[in-house]
């Protein structure tokens, strides 16, 4: 009669184990998922369309930026 009362606290143990495990197992995957898909992710290649559209907006940031030069300039002339 005594292992019939054990058996189901060890099954109840070895339950619990399992769902630790488990658990555990999936923490872990929790944790390294992102560097995974950063590692895999963070070095695509650069099409030549992405450089050209990038230098076609540098020289439209420049030329905005030499405007507002001139503009600034214009307007301390007017204040002297």
């Amino acid at each position: 009669m005594a292992k019939t009362q054990k058996q189901p606290k060890r099954q109840k143990a070895d339950k619990r184990r399992v769902m630790v495990a488990a658990l555990a197992g999936f923490m872990v995957l929790l944790i390294l998922l992102p560097m995974f898909t950063m590692l895999t992710g963070g070095a695509r290649a650069v099409t030549q369309s992405e450089i050209d559209a990038l230098k076609q907006e540098q020289a439209e940031s420049q030329a905005r930026q030499e405007e507002l030069k001139d503009q600034l300039a214009e307007a301390e002339e007017k204040q002297s």
